[in-house]
């Protein structure tokens, strides 16, 4: 495994860098990059990870997902906002290749509509939800050992949150 530099001052180089802020951060990232791991080894098809603006959702999580499965493996996707963008997104990660990561950004609108909260529970249960609609009835499949990372701004429901692994970005708590 390489050395990622999560904690690196990317600011001016005659920006005083202060010791413990750095040491602190390096403890926070190496922490986060440990449970990130941990959902990569689980049975858990769902990782949710929120918080405030700038607490390093997107960045720090993509930047570990990529050193530890590689981008190969990661299919992006930003700005669902319901049902039918779901649908699209896991299609997506086809059926053919296994173990595949559907990494979600800017994931608010989903955790905002209850349809959406309803689909994404049934998929962090058991990797299958239902939709219907004026389409018909279609189903929603996870492949076998494929997993969905959502980031999240806004606060998530808490059902949704006791059914995923997740990781609070502004207290580092983890559930699960």
């Amino acid at each position: 495994m390489r050395h990622i530099r999560l904690y690196e001052d990317f600011g001016p180089r005659d920006r005083k860098i202060d010791p413990e802020m750095l040491k602190k951060l390096k403890e926070r990232n190496e922490k986060i990059a440990t449970e990130i791991k941990a959902f990569i080894e689980s049975g858990d098809q769902m990782l949710l990870v929120y918080g405030g603006p700038g607490t390093g959702k997107t960045a720090v999580t993509e930047a570990i997902l990529k050193d530890r499965v590689g981008t190969e493996s990661i299919v992006f996707v930003n700005g669902l906002s319901d049902a039918e963008d779901i649908e699209m997104a896991v299609t997506q990660l086809g059926t053919k290749v296994p173990n595949r990561i559907l990494f979600v950004g800017d994931s608010d609108e989903l955790v905002k509509d209850a349809e959406c909260v309803n689909i994404l529970k049934a998929l962090a249960d058991g990797g299958r939800a239902t939709i219907l609609d004026e389409h018909g009835k279609r189903e929603i499949i996870l492949g076998k050992g494929d997993k969905m990372v959502l980031i999240v701004t806004a606060k998530p429901p808490r059902e949704l949150i006791d059914r995923t692994m997740s990781i609070d970005m502004d207290n580092i708590k983890t559930t699960k």
